[in-house]
């Protein structure tokens, strides 16, 4: 499992819980609920949660509590926590 993978997961745990996940991508997480309802979610260098939308896009659906400047970034810094948008 790659870090951005369990990042991911850990954010599901954490906000969208008793839903199905199944991995797809090195980042990217498929999330399905109970009426069959999927998304793709992934996370950025900033460890933000993302939706990938129908018409192809990202868009964040969370941020997170890391620094949103590489200047201020540490390299292995990981999200705890994430402000859903």
């Amino acid at each position: 499992m790659t870090i951005g993978q369990s990042d991911v997961l850990r954010y599901i745990e954490a906000n969208l819980p008793g839903m199905k996940t199944e991995i797809i991508g090195e980042s990217v997480i498929r999330v399905t609920n109970d009426t069959g309802k999927t998304r793709e979610l992934s996370i950025n260098i900033f460890g933000d949660i993302l939706e990938k939308s129908p018409d192809g896009k990202n868009l964040i659906i969370a941020k997170s509590d890391l620094p949103h400047n590489l200047d201020n970034l540490p390299i292995y810094a990981r999200p705890k926590t994430w402000k859903t948008l």
